[in-house]
């Protein structure tokens, strides 16, 4: 038996690391609590082909030495220079990858009137969740059209996230779980955007050390250059340099030099409302195609948050 016919062991094409910057707490947020949680939380997923999977850490190793960070054994973007912020930036963005990062500002998206339960909830474990479907649906929808591109048929993907975050895969198969009964009975809360469900598989979910694994160290560039692009209060800075330089990598739809990005390969949640925020957290936004943005193609594709 193939690892493809067997059912405890599903076969993948595709991975997706996930890692995470900012906090999630919810109850006490920057800028009204000065030593609360921050007041944007971004996750972010960097897609790799499976066959590129082993040369990951070559390419981590490169970055590590570029540095002349020798004695490091393993990447952290926050701990880095300026100047290898940008470098370390524009060596992933010259690899075969898809990036991708959704950027909560946590206090609107709790007063989301659309969504009511969000704030009576306030529970770290469902907002972190919640952030991962939007980030799955994204993921899942770009593997489908890729490997039908080039395979012929719609192949899986291994998502492996920091375990960091202290996430429980237990807590998140049970949540995907919910998830697929509910869009099987077309009775989803969210009434636009679904994962694909044929590229996903709950037993390809795993979680890894950011230590250990090259992959989510990658991630952790993404989540961390859009983090301090929208975030003032915990990074003092607010500075979009280093998302920009992602640009080449940031994931598109369709999957051409045209495509869109806003709204796909950046996903601001709960919607662009530069309003409320400061003049520098939403340049990088505009940077990458907001105030339009990308919907999932089914049932439909609003021009607005919904």
């Amino acid at each position: 038996m193939s690892m493809s016919d067997d059912p405890y062991k599903p076969d993948y094409h595709y991975i997706a690391y996930v890692d995470e910057a900012g906090d999630p707490g919810l109850k006490e947020l920057r800028p009204d609590f000065p030593s609360g949680s921050s007041e944007w939380f971004v996750l972010s997923g960097v897609v790799v082909a499976k066959k590129h999977e082993l040369a990951v850490r070559d390419w981590v190793a490169a970055m590590i030495a570029a540095t002349g960070l020798k004695q490091r054994r393993d990447l952290h973007f926050r701990s880095l220079h300026e100047r290898h912020k940008a470098l370390v930036c524009t060596m992933l963005a010259n690899h075969n990858v898809r990036c991708f990062a959704i950027a909560s500002h946590k206090k609107s998206l709790l007063t989301w009137h659309h969504n009511p339960s969000l704030y009576r909830m306030k529970n770290q474990d469902w907002f972190y969740s919640f952030l991962t479907r939007y980030l799955l649906e994204r993921v899942t929808h770009f593997v489908t059209d890729h490997s039908r591109r080039t395979a012929g048929s719609v192949q899986k993907v291994k998502v492996v996230f920091s375990e960091r975050g202290g996430l429980n895969v237990g807590q998140m198969t049970a949540y995907y779980a919910k998830l697929r009964h509910q869009s099987r009975f077309g009775n989803m809360g969210l009434k636009r955007g679904n994962l694909v469900w044929d590229a996903f598989h709950p037993l390809l979910l795993r979680r890894a050390n950011h230590k250990v694994s090259a992959g989510l160290q990658l991630a952790d560039i993404v989540a961390s250059s859009f983090f301090t692009a929208c975030d003032q209060y915990s990074t003092l800075q607010c500075d979009p340099s280093s998302a920009k330089l992602l640009r080449p990598r940031m994931a598109r739809a369709p999957d051409t030099a045209s495509g869109r990005i806003s709204g796909y390969g950046l996903k601001v949640l709960p919607s662009y409302q530069p309003s409320e925020w400061l003049p520098v957290q939403s340049e990088i936004f505009r940077e990458y195609g907001y105030p339009d943005e990308w919907w999932a193609p089914v049932p439909t594709t609003p021009p607005h948050f919904r």
